[in-house]
């Protein structure tokens, strides 16, 4: 388990999770086959929210590839109908009309297109560059590169221009 920080603004991570996920699989990517299954230990997920700058996340170690994009379902007709309707509810049950949402990780920006039908505003962030540079193309709006180093610099300006 990592230090108990909150990894956008550092601020301890406080209180008891929102929920624990328990019995999980440690990665999405590295499944276990039937040979290495019993000798496979699932992990508990603690889910966070932070108290000062409000965003959700896990308390563990992420998994060597948490910054790469990985749509398993791609942007299939599917799955937006599957994320329209987790959006409404997430958005209706969190009472976030009207209210900034920021996608960590969000590739090319499909998903933002999804969420632009709803009454909220928002953005991505993405840290490769060239999946930024096909949704800029594809214009999605609001869909900007994270780069090294961005914690202080790019979370102080979004906090001027996106006050949480």
């Amino acid at each position: 388990m990592r230090d108990r920080i909150c990894i956008v603004c550092g601020q301890e991570l406080d209180g008891q999770p929102l929920m624990t996920l328990d019995h999980m699989p440690a990665s999405a990517q590295d499944i276990p086959g039937m040979e290495d299954l019993a000798e496979d230990r699932g992990i508990s997920l603690n889910l966070h929210q932070c108290s000062c700058c409000g965003l959700v996340q896990f308390d563990c170690e992420p998994v060597p590839y948490y910054k790469d994009v990985i749509r398993s379902g791609g942007f299939s007709t599917t799955m937006v109908e599957l994320r329209k309707r987790q959006y409404r509810h997430f958005i209706d049950f969190c009472h976030l009309e009207g209210k900034k949402l920021i996608e960590a990780g969000c590739g090319q920006g499909e998903f933002l297109s999804v969420l632009s039908r709803f009454p909220v505003t928002a953005c991505g962030i993405e840290h490769r560059e060239s999946l930024v540079l096909l949704g800029k193309r594809k214009r999605t709006e609001r869909l900007e590169t994270v780069c090294r180093g961005w914690r202080d610099s790019y979370v102080s300006r979004w906090k001027h221009q996106w006050p949480l």
